[in-house]
């Protein structure tokens, strides 16, 4: 008769696997301060994704969730461009240009005439855009969101859609309507702005270049 050894890990002996944690939101996020909506963005404050907590419905009223998705998607920018602001600052300047020719007295003014127009053109838009107010709305029309002057001011919620829509429902159209309604400032791309920041690069240089050092 062969004897039975048990070396306590068959199969029922094995405890249930824990449950996996939920996987945290991507990019940079903000919330509402009952912590019932959370909002997710980009670095460039492109919205990703909306989540509601699971029992906001028993925390919260109803009429009052356009307040708190408001207030969630404005930490989050602010967030975000906390963030961005951060990573810049220690940003490695502009490599000083091989190029050591001359620059003649025709060049440089050309240069500058680009970069004035650049500056002012991204000045007009910017402003046209932070005067004139945003709106966009979610494909189902039950959510509109409101943008000025890069942040959101405000989120209107189609109340009786709002009673009996499910929570993935409800996420899935204010993150249409916030993601449409651009609330991040552009930045501003000139290759005229880069050409200029990288002659500044090596002051010495470029002294040289415009003859004003040997």
């Amino acid at each position: 008769m062969e004897d039975h050894y048990r070396f306590g890990f068959e199969e029922d002996d094995e405890q249930a696997a824990p449950a996996p944690r939920p996987t945290a939101a991507p990019g940079v996020t903000g919330q509402d301060t009952m912590h019932t909506v959370t909002v997710a963005v980009d670095p460039d404050a492109n919205v990703l994704s909306v989540s509601l907590a699971p029992d906001w419905r028993r925390r919260s009223d109803l009429r009052l969730l356009h307040r708190a998705v408001t207030e969630a998607a404005n930490a989050a920018t602010a967030a975000a461009l906390a963030e961005r602001i951060g990573e810049r600052a220690p940003a490695t300047p502009p490599t000083p240009a091989d190029d050591l020719s001359p620059i003649r007295p025709a060049d440089a003014l050309r240069l500058l005439k680009a970069v004035t127009a650049d500056v002012r053109e991204y000045n007009r838009r910017t402003t046209e855009t932070a005067n004139r107010p945003q709106r966009a709305e979610s494909r189902g029309g039950h959510v509109v969101a409101t943008a000025r002057r890069g942040r959101l001011i405000d989120v209107t919620l189609d109340h009786n859609w709002l009673n009996a829509a499910r929570d993935t429902e409800i996420t899935a159209e204010l993150r249409e309507a916030l993601a449409r309604v651009r609330t991040a400032p552009e930045d501003l791309h000139s290759p005229a702005v880069t050409e200029l920041q990288t002659l500044l690069a090596d002051q010495d240089a470029l002294l040289r270049r415009v003859g004003l050092r040997p």
